[in-house]
């Protein structure tokens, strides 16, 4: 018979306390709740509140409710166990453990939680913020990823919820401080190798990562655009430009090459890439003009 349910208690400001599975009135009893749950619903009523009972997903055989439980609150884990935010004594269902389920099964699990309101999503979504997983709770997660292949529509869906976002300077360090030091495998280097074989960029990147050339220092030496020539004993200046490096000229001293550099540069781009001595240029009315009037012929 399809008369069971699954149905969540929440606090005031939409956080799931407990998860359970029943019939009838099952979903408002609470003689034979655990302590931890009467606790909480004994503080929410002082504050001058009410807990809040939703039936996530109704009409249910009782070996659905059983598997919607179970995936629920391993899905919010359990404070007995230091996994999550419920305070379910077990994890819920009976009957041999990693049963696989029926497709009507999966589909209204997936039903159940696409029908919670936008309103109980968002509530649900702030009481994580900030909340910091034990090590248990993410190995938990690593291992249930592992061998798992994303279906073409999980990817997509991905793919567009990140588009348009930007991520914060904090977060882009931290990525960049966790890479440090990693090597990539060959596999995984031949595989990053064949995803740009016939991709081209657009107009935009091409002139961000140009823009992003510029503005970069230099790469190798103390000044940019600058290098020493063995053959002729003498610094040799040259610039990036239209796609190829251009002649300055060799200079005597390195100083000298960099301000021809930086000459050569500003006429180009104006302040809009790096210059060795960016003072001297902001001071000086020509532009740095005559400064290549120094290379040794």
């Amino acid at each position: 018979m399809s008369d069971f349910y699954v149905y969540a208690w929440l606090r005031p400001c939409g956080t799931p306390f407990y998860i359970g599975k029943g019939k009838g009135d099952r979903d408002r009893e609470t003689k034979r709740a655990n302590p931890h749950f009467k606790r909480i619903v004994d503080k929410i009523k002082r504050s001058g509140n009410e807990a809040i009972v939703i039936r996530v997903l109704e009409n249910l055989d009782e070996d659905e409710a059983f598997e919607l439980e179970k995936a629920l609150i391993r899905s919010y884990g359990r404070k007995n166990n230091r996994t999550g935010i419920l305070v379910n004594m077990t994890d819920g269902g009976e009957g041999p453990q990693g049963r696989a389920h029926s497709e009507e099964s999966i589909a209204k699990m997936r039903l159940a939680h696409s029908n919670i309101s936008e309103e109980t999503r968002a509530k649900m979504s702030a009481a994580q913020k900030g909340k910091k997983l034990s090590e248990e709770h993410r190995d938990s997660i690593s291992s249930g990823m592992i061998g798992r292949v994303l279906s073409d529509a999980t990817r997509a869906k991905l793919s567009r919820s990140h588009t348009g976002k930007k991520m914060s300077s904090d977060a882009r360090a931290k990525m960049s401080e966790g890479r440090r030091g990693v090597s990539l495998s060959q596999a995984h280097r031949e595989k990053l190798s064949a995803a740009q074989v016939g991709k081209k960029n657009s107009p935009d990147a091409i002139a961000k990562m140009a823009s992003a050339a510029r503005l970069a220092p230099a790469k190798k030496g103390k000044f940019k655009g600058v290098n020493f020539q063995k053959s002729s004993g003498k610094w040799h200046a040259q610039l990036y430009l239209d796609g190829r490096n251009r002649h300055i000229g060799y200079f005597q001293a390195q100083e000298d090459a960099a301000r021809a550099y930086d000459a050569a540069a500003f006429a180009s781009f104006g302040f809009d890439c790096y210059l060795n001595f960016p003072a001297e240029i902001a001071s000086n009315d020509n532009g740095g003009a005559g400064l290549a009037s120094r290379e040794a012929n």
